[in-house]
């Protein structure tokens, strides 16, 4: 496969079901330059426009797929401006329009599931960028807490788009169309306690939780809920990542 052998796994994700996946390792390096090549072949099609190749991201939270998104970008623009990345949590929905809510505790405990983001605003710009040379997306600022509108700078250099979040292989409307608008679909798979664990750190780490203890609440009430939805509603992606060894 393309320079990097797949290997089958047992993954029981939601702890009931058992299936053997056929798993790609998450080399970033491997994965880049078959992308390239990929992109390299389209280049001598016709002219239909803005020629860019979109993957679609996904991964339960903590699973480590921002990380690896990164990782990846930097594989890519190794030799030049040939990718960008897109994150999901650019399409927050801000604190003012969480706060606007019928109940803003529940939806502000809850950020992070789905109704807390606008799908419809990441589906207009995921299609906008099948048709436009030059454009703008927003990222995520941790500091304010809210998307930034206009952060990411996208033109005629980046024929790869990395599309990264949680829900881009959600199979729930409108996420599933945008799932089915990706040209590829990838999930960065590690078990649940990983990622559990993960999420806890990284909620002490970020003042969000004051221990361990609290943080693990923190998750339970939220992040293990959307994980769950995920593996249970998923659309199937085209190749499941394996974490590689950390080095």
């Amino acid at each position: 496969m393309d320079g990097h052998a797949a290997h089958p796994r047992v993954n029981g994700t939601n702890g009931t079901t058992k299936r053997t996946r056929t798993h790609t390792p998450a080399d970033p390096h491997a994965l880049a330059a078959e992308l390239l090549d990929k992109v390299e072949a389209l280049q001598g099609l016709p002219d239909q426009g803005p020629r860019r190749y979109l993957v679609g991201l996904a991964g339960i939270p903590g699973s480590g797929k921002s990380t690896f998104s990164g990782a990846l970008l930097d594989a890519l623009n190794a030799r030049g401006p040939a990718a960008a990345l897109v994150p999901m949590d650019g399409f927050h929905r801000t604190r003012a329009s969480l706060a606007a809510d019928p109940d803003p505790a529940f939806s502000f405990q809850r950020r992070g599931a789905p109704f807390t983001f606008d799908p419809d605003a990441l589906l207009a710009l995921v299609r906008r960028l099948r048709v436009e040379v030059r454009l703008s997306a927003p990222t995520f600022s941790h500091a304010a807490k809210d998307p930034v509108d206009d952060a990411i700078q996208i033109d005629e250099r980046h024929r790869i788009i990395l599309v990264e979040g949680s829900f881009l292989c959600l199979d729930v409307e409108p996420w599933r169309t945008i799932s089915l608008e990706m040209d590829e679909r990838w999930f960065y798979d590690v078990d649940e306690a990983t990622a559990l664990s993960r999420v806890i750190k990284r909620h002490v780490a970020a003042g969000l939780a004051e221990d361990e203890t609290a943080a693990e609440a923190k998750a339970l009430a939220n992040d293990v809920l959307n994980a769950k939805l995920i593996l249970e509603k998923l659309v199937a992606p085209d190749k499941w990542l394996a974490e590689m060894p950390a080095s």
